[in-house]
């Protein structure tokens, strides 16, 4: 017990904690950073137009946008016209000036309304009860959450110290002729990892998102709700984002102990570090990785996407395990292998 509790103090010493305390900080100042995800439509028409609909939606609701949205493509439309019309003095000054007034209105609103109606016709398809909210906000915050590399970077820079250094500082010698020197102390290392993987990224995780839930309303509504997720079904936004957080902390969990495999294997921190990032920060930008199967099998895959709704749970604990096992069981032979040697800090 006492190793073990040594083996956390090491972990969590100053720097450590400093290196936890500036992610923290930047997690929570990344909500209030302006965003930048480009939108056909106009943010500050959509937010008036929701608050005007805000509530259940409604056949009378969905009729008056289908009804503004088709006199504003018919104004559109005309507008060429009209102005011929104006030209060949068929219409008055007067005439002219109250349709460009409502032209140009229609003009600055309509691929907005275009887009509330779109909405409106996903609420009528996917059915059952649906609300109109301001769920831009959310939208783009799910969106932006897929690979999180201050989790990325937190997560590995912690874990390399738990292996690298006996490694590095040739300490290994003195491990070894102590009672916990071998297996015992390994698994502990292992144990130790994983949870401060798996702890580690739920506080960074959970961090950025309850940042960002203190200041936007709507976490409390349906998931289904934002246009392309009516396959989750009755959860609700924060249902989804907690499932999300869970899911890809598992995966930061399991990533831990492949940190401690590569740890093993180059018995140096600069190499584990990276070889870390091409394993899991540099094979998650590949987008073909992110899709079923190969998110089972390779974590970047898993930590470049969010929850994706065709996942199965079952297969998707299996591999973690299958995973786990064989990242504990490089580090197992490697650190207790009768071949090993003490080698000179690099």
């Amino acid at each position: 017990m006492k190793v073990f509790l040594f083996e956390i103090k090491k972990l969590f010493s100053l720097k450590p904690v400093l290196l936890l305390l500036a992610a923290i900080a930047l997690q929570i100042g990344l909500t209030f950073l302006p965003v930048q995800r480009s939108h056909d439509f106009s943010l500050s028409i959509y937010k008036i137009y929701m608050l005007r609909l805000q509530g259940e939606f409604t056949e009378e609701k969905y009729s008056e946008i289908k009804a503004l949205y088709d006199s504003y493509s018919e104004l559109l439309a005309s507008h060429e016209q009209i102005e011929l019309d104006y030209q060949n003095g068929k219409i008055t000054l007067e005439e002219f000036s109250d349709h460009n007034l409502k032209y140009h209105k229609a003009f600055a609103e309509h691929k907005t309304v275009e887009y509330i109606l779109q909405k409106s016709d996903y609420y009528s398809d996917i059915g059952g009860e649906c609300v109109y909210f301001y769920d831009t906000d959310w939208e783009d915050f799910i969106a932006g959450t897929k690979f999180d590399f201050i989790v990325a970077f937190s997560v590995i820079f912690l874990i390399i110290s738990v292996f690298c250094t006996e490694y590095q500082t040739n300490s290994r010698t003195s491990v070894f002729t102590s009672s916990n020197g071998q297996g015992k102390l390994c698994a502990q290392k292992l144990i130790l990892s994983g949870a401060a993987g798996l702890v580690v990224s739920i506080l960074l995780f959970f961090m950025r998102f309850g940042a960002f839930a203190a200041f936007h309303d709507g976490a409390d509504n349906l998931i289904r709700n934002i246009i392309g997720y009516s396959q989750f079904g009755e959860i609700t936004i924060a249902q989804y984002c907690i499932n999300n957080i869970l899911v890809k902390s598992a995966a930061w969990a399991v990533g831990a102990l492949f940190v401690c495999a590569l740890s093993n294997i180059t018995e140096n921190a600069l190499f584990t570090a990276f070889l870390s990032f091409v394993g899991i920060v540099c094979l998650s930008m590949f987008g073909g990785l992110s899709t079923i199967p190969w998110v089972y099998v390779f974590l970047g895959g898993l930590l470049s996407r969010n929850y994706p709704p065709d996942i199965s749970p079952l297969w998707l604990i299996f591999s973690f395990m299958i995973k786990s096992a064989v990242y504990s069981e490089i580090s197992l032979k490697l650190w207790c292998g009768p071949k090993r040697y003490v080698r000179q800090p690099f």
